[in-house]
């Protein structure tokens, strides 16, 4: 067991570290000087434009910039903004509160609505309720969630004014957004669920139960809801995952504040250090999630990797 937790860290600690390189290593091949762009407005000279480079640093070799910033790093110092001189790890501390509770809430949405479906498809698959979850599920995999939140916000905002449009200062505000985004996540769940369940019910084990003559309830439950756990575990630890990371279209749609909107604007503003410490933020929670269901996966079934 403990070999296989170590085997995880260090997996775990070299996905982050190769993150944090092609971060690096992208967002310096984006288009734009950011010290053009901060002293855009003001006409400045090329002479200033050169002297901020070399105030920021960016005139450095780049292998310099990289050994410079994982030693910081490793201090925990993300380094700070190049637009208002804030530490990097203020305005993501600010920010993730926003996205934790959107993501949560849209899982809270996400997993019982893709369980349900999922089971509803597997228990009666050729019954007209069955193929109608199979619809829903694949509707929230194909359907983008700009498209899903544009019809949420035209039918309770525009025409029910029942909700606000945009914004995060109440719970009202937290509806149409974890509604777009938890259909749109509970779409995999359902589909997984239900070829889980549907390839456990022909196992031996589900035979003889049925053979002993166990009610079908039973069965379904103690038998093969219970032995698909595993894999639907992983699923729902990756969606999770994924939205902790930021749901960036969500948030620019219903201008929330979150990771995902400071990682556009950082983006559009070339703000390197910010951009740099936002996405790795966004690794960490998807890594660190990603590993906390692998352990999970290995205690419920040891043969999946506690050896």
């Amino acid at each position: 067991m403990w070999s296989y937790l170590g085997r995880r860290c260090l997996t775990a600690f070299m996905t982050l570290l190769g993150i944090a390189t092609v971060v690096f290593a992208v967002v310096r091949l984006l288009p734009g000087d950011p010290a053009q762009v901060m002293l855009a407005r003001s006409g400045a000279s090329p002479l200033a434009v050169a002297a901020l480079r070399s105030e920021l640093g960016l005139d450095r070799p780049l292998a310099v910039q990289y050994l410079d910033w994982l030693t910081a790093l490793a201090r925990g110092d993300l380094g700070r903004s190049l637009f208002n001189g804030r530490a990097v790890v203020d305005l993501i501390r600010e920010q993730l509160p926003y996205t934790l509770e959107l993501a949560l809430a849209a899982f809270a949405v996400a997993l019982p609505l893709g369980l349900t479906l999922g089971a509803v498809g597997a228990r009666w698959p050729n019954s007209a309720a069955g193929r109608a979850a199979m619809v829903v599920s694949v509707a929230g995999v194909a359907l983008p969630v700009f498209w899903s939140g544009l019809l949420l916000i035209w039918v309770f905002s525009v025409q029910l004014a029942w909700l606000p449009p945009a914004g995060a200062d109440s719970w009202r505000a937290l509806v149409m957004p974890a509604l777009a985004l938890g259909f749109a996540t509970a779409g995999p769940i359902g589909r997984l669920t239900r070829a889980s369940l549907m390839e456990v019910s022909v196992q031996p084990y589900v035979v003889v139960a049925h053979a002993k003559g166990l009610p079908e309830r039973q069965v379904f439950v103690n038998h093969a809801l219970r032995n698909a756990a595993v894999p639907l575990l992983t699923i729902a630890g990756l969606e999770l995952g994924f939205l902790l990371g930021g749901a960036v279209v969500t948030e620019t749609l219903f201008s929330r504040p979150g990771l995902g909107k400071l990682l556009v604007d950082a983006i559009l503003w070339r703000d390197l250090p910010l951009v740099q410490g936002v996405v790795l933020v966004i690794a960490s929670l998807y890594v660190i999630t990603n590993a906390a269901v692998d352990v999970g996966a290995g205690w419920l079934s040891p043969q999946a990797g506690w050896q």
